[in-house]
This record gives structure tokens, C-alpha cells and sequence, in this order.
């Protein structure tokens, strides 16, 4: 009678949750077809197929009435700061991954450096795709992660996803899988690759119709994975991102005949990366463009600002959170290849690079592809 009472007080509450006028439409056909699935599930008799259903109606059902304030939250992390600036070519190999005709690329991993521009790159993508996600774009950042836990916590934070039980990877799997076709980005990867497997690899399992999108400076390593470069930007685009950002420090800042050698100089010296061009147009409301140029010849003291104060927002925060995050035969062999000039390649390398404290590496060029 429990049961049946229970049974019933389930079916009331999904019929009223699938007419909710608060659902959005585009989740409405998956309320309907998730209560679905567990009502035909009661005919099978079957214990295990009965807890699967009920997991995905329950994960439907936990998300749902809170999913629009949700949302519209996630829209506002996904907007960026100022005009989005070049990336074109980048922005459509994702794009291409994602398509229909790559059903196998579920997981797409922005590679870059430090201050490569990765973190906006994902979002941009995020809210141009919004239509084709009815599940919703979801950005996780990762910067406080150290471990699978860290990376869950993050997730359900996002997803405003209670955690209880004793196991939460597949809790938070059974509410992706609940969203349907959905991406989700998980930003600052790189420290916590080691936990890919057990985390983004079960979810992928567990949820197919899910997106997932990760940035990282190096990739994950999981079956699937498509892997999208993000070097430095062209120079034209350089250009014209350090003039917009140098324009919302001095108004009417204009690129002209007098100053464009002098900004070109600047943006090949900072090796076209978007973070230091920015944190460099942010030095514009105090300095001119000849001080500025001279100035940059101790960039890391000039480029240091105030107006981002998290650990990565620092052309020289950036490279010592990448440093540290290397292994010490590959710290070792960085450090034995600072002494060419202007770059090298793999002979050169290992033509001056010793690892014999390292006997497990295979090589210069393994502790180099790090």
C-alpha cells in the first residue's frame, strides 16, 4: 500500500512538473519522455532497469524548477569583458567537432598556454551555441580543484545539483544525462588531468547526448578526445584587441601613422598573447606609447596590474602556475633549454639537455612535450 501510495504521489508530481508552465519548452519533451521511460519501466519487473529510470526522473526532477534562475545566471558568467577579438578559425574547428557528423568527439579540449585567451574562447562559444543545447550551457571553472572531489564539487555548484551519497561522479552523471542534449565547459583543467578518467570519462559514458568542452594547457588523454590548439592571436588581431582594450583606459585611443610601428613592436615583443596585450593596453591611461615601449623591456614589472587580482591574471603569475605544474625533469630540461636565444628544435635539444637524473624519462623530447 506504501508503495503504491508512493507510486501515485510520483505520478501526480510529474504530471504536474511536464505542465509546469515555469519549464522551459525546451525541456518539457525530456520531463515528459523521462516520466515516461520510469512508467514503462514499472512494467518490466526488473529491479535494476526500475532504479535506472527512477535515477533519471529523480535527477530531472531535483534540477527542473530552479533550472531558468539557473540559467539565467550562467548567461551572465558566460559574458566576457569587452568586444571579443579574433579566433575565427578556432571558433569553427569546435564547432566542427561538435557537429553532427563527429558523434564519436564528444569531449573537445582547448590547448594553450598561459594567457592564450582559453577561458573566453570556451565562453564565446558557450553563448553562440545556446540554441543547440535545449539543455543549457553550463561553465564549471576548475581554478579551486586539486582532485576528483574539487572537480565535482565545481560541477555541482553549476548545475545546482545537491551532493549526497556515496557516490557523486555518477549522481552528477545521472544529472547531466537528465539534461539531455547539453554542453558543459570545465575551465583550468590542467590541474587536475590526473582525475579525467574517473570523472569526464564516466560522465561521457553515462550521459551521451552531453557536450563537453575543457580547457587545459595540455589534454586530457581520454578515448575521443579532439583536441583544439589556441596559440598566440594573428597580428592584425593583436592589433586591433590592444587598441579596444587600450581605448577603456584612455577614450579615444585610435591605432594611427604615428604610433602603429611603435604598438606593432610592442604586440611581436609580448609574442601576440592576449593576456599580456591586455594587461600592456591596460598601462595606456598612464603612460604613452613610446614610454610604454621602452618600458616593456622589464615586462613582467610593467605588465603586473591590479585590475585582475586572481593568481593566473599576471603575465608572470601565469608562466610560475604553468612552471609548477611541470614535472622536475621537465622543470629540469626548460631550464637547461633557456640557453638558446631564439628558439630550438629536437636535435639541438638533446644535443645539450641531460635527464641522467631522471633514468624513467624517455627522453628531451618527452620531458619537452609536457
Amino acid at each position: 500500500e506504501a508503495d503504491r501510495l508512493e507510486l501515485e504521489a510520483e505520478q501526480e508530481y510529474r504530471a504536474a512538473l511536464v505542465q509546469s508552465p515555469t519549464l522551459a519548452e525546451g525541456h518539457r519533451p525530456l520531463a515528459a519522455r523521462r516520466a515516461a521511460d520510469w512508467e514503462a519501466a514499472q512494467t518490466t519487473g526488473d529491479p535494476q532497469i526500475i532504479a535506472r529510470a527512477k535515477a533519471l526522473l529523480v535527477a530531472h526532477i531535483e534540477q527542473l524548477p530552479k533550472d531558468d534562475a539557473l540559467r539565467e545566471r550562467m548567461e551572465a558568467r558566460l559574458l566576457g569583458k569587452g568586444a571579443f577579438i579574433g579566433r575565427q578559425d578556432e571558433l569553427a574547428a569546435i564547432r566542427t567537432a561538435h557537429s553532427d557528423d563527429n558523434d564519436d568527439k564528444k569531449l573537445i579540449t582547448l590547448v594553450g598556454t598561459a594567457g592564450a585567451g582559453k577561458t573566453r574562447l570556451s565562453k564565446e562559444y558557450g553563448l553562440a551555441a545556446q540554441e543547440e543545447y535545449p539543455g543549457g550551457v553550463w561553465f564549471a571553472d576548475l581554478t579551486e580543484a586539486r582532485d576528483a572531489a574539487g572537480i565535482a564539487t565545481a560541477v555541482a555548484t553549476t548545475l545546482g545539483v545537491q551532493l549526497r551519497g556515496k557516490d557523486p561522479i555518477a549522481q552528477l552523471g545521472w544529472a547531466i544525462h537528465g539534461r539531455g542534449e547539453m554542453l558543459l565547459v570545465f575551465d583550468n583543467f590542467e590541474q587536475v588531468v590526473g582525475y579525467a578518467p574517473e570523472t569526464l570519462g564516466r560522465w561521457l559514458t553515462m550521459a551521451p547526448g552531453a557536450q563537453l568542452l575543457a580547457t587545459s594547457r595540455k589534454k586530457l588523454g581520454l578515448t575521443g578526445e579532439a583536441v583544439v590548439p589556441v596559440g598566440p592571436l594573428s597580428v592584425l588581431s593583436s592589433l586591433e584587441l590592444f587598441a579596444t582594450r587600450a581605448r577603456d583606459h584612455r577614450s579615444g585611443f585610435l591605432l594611427t601613422d604615428n604610433n602603429r610601428d611603435l604598438i606593432l613592436g610592442m604586440v611581436q615583443r609580448l609574442d601576440c598573447i592576449p593576456l599580456a596585450l591586455e594587461l600592456a593596453a591596460a598601462r595606456v591611461g598612464m603612460l604613452t606609447i613610446p614610454d610604454l615601449s621602452k618600458r616593456l623591456e622589464k615586462r613582467f614589472q610593467i605588465l603586473r596590474t591590479r585590475i585582475r587580482a586572481e593568481e593566473q591574471k599576471t603575465l608572470e603569475g601565469a608562466i610560475d602556475w604553468s612552471w609548477q605544474l611541470l614535472s622536475p625533469a621537465s622543470q629540469s630540461a626548460l631550464a637547461q633549454a633557456s640557453v638558446f636565444h631564439d628558439g630550438f628544435d629536437l636535435e639541438a635539444a638533446e644535443g645539450v639537455i641531460d635527464l641522467s637524473a631522471w633514468p624513467q624519462q624517455a627522453g628531451a623530447w618527452d620531458a619537452l612535450e609536457t
